[in-house]
């Protein structure tokens, strides 16, 4: 559900604004947004309604600012038959033209109101579904087992243990990724695998201390994870999931916008989400994007057609991801390890 951002902010997402760009009427555009989104969702068997807009007394092109709101619900979830979802978002997009670190910084909080036990289980019984070989036979008996817990859990004493066991069964996968491939750097180094790479042996090296290197960080940031509960009258009411170092655990990815940290709060009616991403551009890539974009809005507030089916376009594909996401499909994520962590809750796009 994380996907989640990529539909409600399908337009606004990994832009900003430009003191080179013209201003836009907001009040005008607004409007535009809403008949295209309608227009994108109606009929859908999931979406059943989705109020886009940007916060007129935020953005602005010629203060390099966006702020971008948006309410939605689901009229079914797959997670519960019959059952509902609301989501309550919004997202900033600021530029930042720092000298050696321009690029566009985000802001992004999402609240999910629905049966959360059920969404849990849900992924739990994805996961199972959806769950490939482990080389390691005690690792993959271990994430099996972990899943099919999940899948029965009724509250959230059950469900913090296994929060703490997740964050844990991550760590082996990733340390078993450092093993191998230092194991593979110890080869190349001084074993058979030297002679075998000939000329190609010291590039090898070079590429693979790196894949150490980042494996390594990966390691570090899995074990930053804070998982707090809190409890009342012997209860737990709610589960709080930190992290603060998050772009470390994306350095295999080929990804535009790094994750910088991100919070989760997890109760029996809602999953709160924030995140703070950056995407890196250099000074023209940033212009570009910021003109392209500043163009596309301008047109809807003009009545432009093209403007109208870019933007209708980025609507339909963001709509596909999410309902893939939904059920438990995440075949664009490029990360290498996969632990059986809760996954299902959104990262992204919405507030309370």
């Amino acid at each position: 559900m994380k996907k989640l951002i990529v539909l409600l902010s399908a337009v606004a997402m990994g832009t900003a604004t430009s003191v080179y760009a013209a201003e836009v009427n907001f009040k005008v555009a607004n409007p535009a947004l809403q008949n295209i989104l309608d227009t994108v969702i109606s009929g859908d068997d999931t979406v059943d309604f989705a109020y886009p807009k940007f916060d007129e007394s935020v953005s602005s092109f010629t203060k390099e600012i966006l702020k971008y709101d948006v309410q939605g619900s689901l009229k079914n979830t797959p997670w519960l038959d019959g059952g509902k979802a609301d989501i309550v978002g919004t997202s900033t997009y600021k530029a930042d033209r720092t000298e050696g670190h321009l690029g566009i910084a985000v802001t992004a909080e999402s609240t999910v109101r629905t049966d959360v036990m059920s969404l849990l289980r849900y992924s739990g019984y994805m996961g199972l579904k959806r769950k490939g070989k482990n080389t390691n036979p005690d690792l993959d008996a271990r994430i099996e087992a972990h899943l099919k817990r999940l899948a029965v859990a009724q509250s959230l004493d059950e469900i913090f243990p296994l929060l703490l066991s997740s964050k844990e069964l991550g760590k082996q996968g990733i340390q078993e990724l450092i093993d191998s491939e230092t194991n593979y750097l110890n080869c190349l180094e001084t074993g058979p695998c030297h002679a075998s790479m000939g000329a190609r042996i010291e590039q090898e090296i070079i590429r693979q201390k790196k894949y150490v290197a980042e494996e390594n960080a990966m390691m570090a940031s899995a074990a930053s994870i804070q998982i707090e509960a809190t409890k009342e009258n012997g209860k737990i009411t709610a589960l709080t999931l930190t992290h603060l170092d998050l772009a470390k655990m994306f350095v295999h990815a080929n990804m535009i916008t790094i994750p910088v940290q991100g919070k989760m709060i997890i109760t029996l009616d809602s999953v709160k989400s924030s995140v703070e991403t950056f995407s890196p551009l250099d000074a023209k890539g940033m212009n570009q994007l910021i003109s392209e974009f500043n163009g596309t809005i301008s047109g809807l507030e003009n009545g432009d057609l093209q403007a109208k089916k870019v933007t209708q376009n980025k609507y339909r594909e963001a709509l596909i991801i999410f309902k893939n996401g939904l059920h438990g499909d995440f075949s664009g994520n490029n990360s290498q390890v996969t632990s059986p962590t809760i996954p299902t809750a959104p990262i992204g796009n919405g507030s309370n």
